[in-house]
């Protein structure tokens, strides 16, 4: 690419567009953003659906309100890699229809959403971020 029409030098460029491709990776890193790290929330429900792919694992769970109504929660969680590795979960370690408990930090906007910190399978396990698999009575 020619830069030279812009007059600007090619140090210049090149710091400038590290600044702008910068931000970009900063905002999606950050989940601080779009989730309240000061505070922790735990829900129950069904699985709808989950998706086991990068860059996040995603479950998403329809969840009874104090209203009685259901609320479709999406649960969003580490990579595969961190997935597999902190509690070798896989593709299949989750259905539509398996009840789980979770608990993580909600969105900040009000959403039904979270990050996950720890979930209940139906099986019996539970995985807490950063701790691997230990058996424990399904309540």
């Amino acid at each position: 690419m020619n830069i030279r029409f812009l007059n600007i030098p090619r140090p210049v460029y090149i710091t400038l567009m590290f600044g702008f491709s910068f931000n970009s990776v900063v905002a999606h890193h950050g989940f601080t953003n779009h989730f309240d790290p000061n505070q922790e929330s735990s829900i129950e429900g069904t699985v709808t659906q989950y998706e086991f792919r990068n860059p996040h694992v995603l479950i998403y769970i329809d969840v009874t309100n104090q209203n009685g109504e259901i609320e479709r929660w999406l649960i969003e969680s580490a990579a595969v890699t961190t997935f597999y590795r902190e509690g070798g979960l896989s593709h299949d370690s989750l259905k539509p229809g398996d009840f789980i408990k979770v608990r993580g930090h909600p969105s900040r906007h009000g959403e039904p959403e979270m990050r996950l910190n720890w979930i209940l399978f139906p099986n019996g396990y539970e995985m807490q971020r950063g701790s691997p698999v230990l058996e424990v009575p399904f309540l």
